[in-house]
This record gives C-alpha cells, structure tokens and sequence, in this order.
C-alpha cells in the first residue's frame, strides 16, 4: 500500500521591510529575519516529515532583506568582511543548532518504550524522518543564504577564522554534534553529549533483518552517516571518510 504524502507547510511571512527601512533601521530587519529563520527551522515540523514550501515571493523578500541588512551593516572602518553578514551568519548558527537540540528530544521522546527502554528500530525511522527533512530545508538554506556565504562566510574563511563554515558544511557539522554526539572532523565524542542515537543505529545496522522495510531503513540511516563523512568499520567504530559523500 503506498503511503500518502505529509502535507507541505507554506512558509508565511509578516510584510518585510523595505530597503529603505531597512537602511534606517538594520535592527528591526534582522529580527524579521529571525522571525522567518525560526519558522524554517522548526524541529515540530521536520520531525513531522513536513516539507517547508517556501512561495517565490517570500524566498525573494528573504533574500532582499538579507542583501539589504548585509550591504548596510559594515564595520566602521569599511574593510574585511560585512558585520551584518556575521550577524545574519550566527542567527543562523543558534537556530540550526536549537533546531538540532529539540529534534534530539523527540527523537528519543518518540521511542521511549514505558518500561524506559528505546525501540532502536523506531528510532531508526524517526531519525530517517527527521534527517530527510533536515536535508530539505539544508538545500534550501544554501541558495537563501548564498549571498551571505559569498560576501562573508567565504571572507573569513580565506582569512583562517575559526569556527565559520560553508553553509551547507555548517548545517553537517551541527547536525553531528547534536544528533549524534560526535565531532564533524574527528568523529569523537563531543564532551557531554550522549551518543545513544548513533548507538541506535549501530545496533540496527548490525542485525540481520529480514523485512525489508527495516532494512530500508537501516540503510537510509547509514547512508546519512556517509552524507556527514562518517562511515562504521566491521569492528562497529566510527570512522571519518575522506570526503563526506553528496546525499
């Protein structure tokens, strides 16, 4: 029997500032970015599987906004990378990573057997669920924030900083750290982060099942390891590939 589709979630926006408003006002601009950098990252609805739809018209007022407050938000001395671009850069960051941290809990809420217990195999298909909607939205933010990354992101990288990634790269490493409780470059453990998902799917992936959509889902879940650069070795360990695979 096929399974119906989730229904797809218009992206509603409040009416944006205009580019002069946004000049004479950079504050009010970024917090109606936030605003939408909230709805897009919302954990509820990827956990849902819900697509995020977002109309022609918004995806431009968004990118407009954030052209805007870019261009108007410079350092004093009027060199190195745009100040509102780092600004626009570590919204992002917060609600990547808020987004990561609630879909965590769900995860595990969702899969919490009475008896306290994780049905590893449900977790495996929430974690699927969730992952496949995380891609969505990923893609998306890498053509919203395209403007951001070329005239900022790209800017501090060439100049070394520490702790500033490629859009699509940042999403990754957040989702590793948080979801998974290891580190993007090494695959180690992060310092106070449980690795009970990443358990979960270990322990599914070393069963030899039979249903096939069990199966499916097992690879779909090993597959987004590949996809942050991860692979299992036959011991079971975790190890850092090379070059993450496109997913």
């Amino acid at each position: 029997m096929a399974h119906n589709a989730p229904p797809s979630e218009v992206l509603q926006a409040s009416e944006p500032p205009t580019p002069k408003e946004t000049r004479a006002d950079p504050a009010t601009a970024l917090a109606w970015l936030k605003d939408r950098f909230t709805q897009i990252y919302s954990a509820q609805r990827l956990a849902q599987g819900i697509p995020l739809v977002i109309p022609m018209a918004t995806y431009m007022q968004i990118y407009t906004v954030i052209h805007g407050y870019v261009t108007t938000v410079r350092s004093q001395s009027g060199k190195g990378p745009p100040v509102g671009g780092g600004d626009i850069y570590h919204s992002l960051t917060q609600d990547v990573k808020a987004c990561c941290e609630s879909g965590r809990e769900i995860i595990l809420r969702s899969t919490e057997g009475s008896s306290g217990e994780v049905d590893t195999q449900r977790l495996v298909q929430v974690y699927n669920r969730l992952w496949t909607a995380f891609l969505d939205t990923t893609n998306q933010a890498d053509h919203l924030f395209r403007f951001v990354e070329r005239h900022y992101v790209k800017r501090e990288i060439d100049e070394n900083r520490k702790d500033i990634y490629l859009i699509r790269q940042l999403h990754r490493r957040i989702w590793a750290e948080e979801i998974l409780g290891v580190d993007a470059a090494s695959g180690q453990p992060v310092p106070e982060k449980p690795l009970d998902i990443l358990f979960a799917i270990r322990q599914e992936n070393g069963k030899q099942s039979q249903d096939e959509e069990s199966v499916a889902n097992v690879k779909t879940a090993v597959s987004s390891l590949s996809t942050l650069g991860f692979e299992f070795l036959d011991d079971g360990k975790l190890h850092v590939q090379s070059q993450p695979q496109s997913p």
